[in-house]
């Protein structure tokens, strides 16, 4: 399906996306030096090192230092069981989208991206998108 972006229906749907991606419930702003320490944590680093050099091994200083630069991240929540089973029977169908399967789609971004989309008229490919990968990951 090919869009026209020079029409008005075209420049709501972006606009509305936008005042949802400006949704501030939507993010998590975290700092770099949060992110550098679960990744430690998970990797068994951070045992290594505290093992081998004690508490005092620079590591809050470290992450203080890089807090200071911070990222957005996306919140994304999980399916609920009937969420899920909606989905599931949706990724099923195929050909156009009728009002229920855009309601779905609406519905289902709107839960699992803490967005407030409403109803459009034309490109639902990104948010289909998205939410089959987060679909995916259950698997």
């Amino acid at each position: 399906m090919k869009v026209d972006k020079r029409t008005k229906a075209y420049k709501e749907s972006q606009k509305k996306l936008q005042q949802a991606i400006d949704n501030k419930d939507a993010f998590i702003d975290k700092g770099l030096g949060d992110k550098v320490e679960e990744f430690t944590t998970k990797t068994g680093i951070k045992k290594v090192v505290k093992a081998l050099f004690g508490d005092d091994c620079g590591c809050n200083e470290r992450k203080a230092k890089l807090n200071k630069y911070k990222f957005r991240f996306p919140v994304v929540r999980c399916f609920t069981e009937q969420l899920y089973n909606d989905w599931a029977a949706f990724r099923t169908t195929q050909g156009d989208l009728d009002i229920q399967q855009q309601m779905l789609i609406i519905s289902a971004y709107n839960h699992l991206f803490a967005r407030a989309l409403k109803k459009q008229n034309c490109c639902y490919e990104p948010y289909i998108h998205d939410i089959n990968q987060v679909f995916d990951k259950y698997k």
